[in-house]
């Protein structure tokens, strides 16, 4: 059977990038190995505009938020809940040079008011305070991955299976594999793809993260809390909480040491008693410059990759898979920044 693109993976990028190629009218199978834990169905699904310890804007954040918020709410508006991130100070150096961040005029879009430390949000600790960060939220990434599964399902484009790099036949300018012959073939399959010897090159730095559910009655559930780890009200009480970061151990097996770093990191927020109810542990596809894998291979034209988005993948999958579309299907030319011609 002849079609357009074979995609490799069905997490958050492999879902929509086909969701992109098949709005543009092309044709798709997406395969994957229906593997029960993967880096996108246990990923935090944060949209958040400030990096971290230099607290800058988020590369393309102005663009890339708006851009996710759009599209999963198209999906379905259950998908996206819109709620503002509250960073917790841990000093008052940190508190001086966030205060100082919050005058900048182009992280006005994004910073809200200032938390002091007297007020009480129940159940957290503010002992220097903190600040709010607005036009934000979390995206529900398992509840994604099902509607997508489902919606491949009912078209008939969703196979169960894995696309190995020595299954492949490159020949008349497409490729071929089992009794399918496209124009090309889209790796999308996380932090795996680092075994792809066509993809050799590109810088990988595998991580994993270890996550948790908890029940906490009484914890404030109109913010995200941040402070070193996220803490994320799912409703009725429950919360979830991450991540690790572990580049030695690239099992996909929760620990007691991740569990005591989280458990650790959480009672220096919450002064509530909780319980947990879930642990899990995924490897992300993160990589060097955190800028995401995308492009043709330089000699075999027919292998792609769109890849390598690391623990921002909710906010630029949707942004990267039009972008990808635009090129692949009308030649647009891809961002120096995301194109893997840069590692050449």
């Amino acid at each position: 059977m002849k079609i357009d693109f074979l995609i490799a993976g069905q997490g958050l990028a492999g879902s929509l990038l086909a969701d992109a190629l098949q709005k543009a009218g092309a044709t798709i199978r997406i395969v994957d190995p229906e593997r029960e834990i993967t880096s996108s169905s246990v990923a935090a699904g944060i949209l958040h505009p400030i990096t971290g310890r230099r607290i800058v804007k988020t590369w393309m954040a102005d663009q890339l938020i708006p851009s996710a918020i759009e599209k999963y709410r198209s999906i379905d508006p259950q998908l996206f809940t819109s709620k503002p991130i509250l960073e917790i100070f841990t000093s008052i150096q940190q508190q001086n040079e966030w205060m100082n961040k919050s005058a900048d005029e182009n992280m006005k879009l994004w910073m809200g008011s200032s938390i002091h430390p007297d007020q009480n949000i129940s159940g957290v600790q503010l002992p220097h305070g903190g600040i709010s960060i607005t036009n934000t939220g979390w995206l529900d990434v398992r509840l994604l991955m099902e509607k997508y599964k489902n919606t491949f399902n009912s078209q008939g484009v969703f196979i169960k299976d894995e696309i190995k790099e020595s299954t492949l036949i490159f020949e008349n300018n497409e490729v071929k594999w089992n009794d399918f012959t496209a124009s090309a073939i889209i790796f999308c399959n996380g932090w795996r793809a680092a075994h792809n010897t066509s993809f050799s090159y590109l810088p990988f730095v595998p991580a994993k993260g270890e996550i948790m559910e908890i029940y906490c009655e009484g914890l404030n559930e109109n913010f995200i809390l941040n402070r070193g780890i996220y803490i994320i009200p799912t409703g009725n009480h429950y919360f979830k909480v991450g991540a690790t970061f572990n580049w030695d151990d690239l099992t996909e097996a929760p620990t007691e040491n991740g569990r005591s770093f989280l458990t650790n990191a959480l009672e220096k927020i919450v002064n509530l008693p909780y319980s947990v109810t879930w642990h899990a542990a995924a490897v992300r596809p993160a990589n060097k410059d955190r800028r995401p894998f995308i492009g043709m291979h330089h000699q075999h034209k027919q292998l792609g990759i769109f890849n390598g988005l690391g623990t921002k993948g909710a906010m630029m999958a949707p942004y990267f898979a039009q972008h990808f579309t635009d090129y692949l299907l009308h030649g647009k030319e891809l961002i120096r920044e995301v194109s893997i011609e840069r590692f050449l």
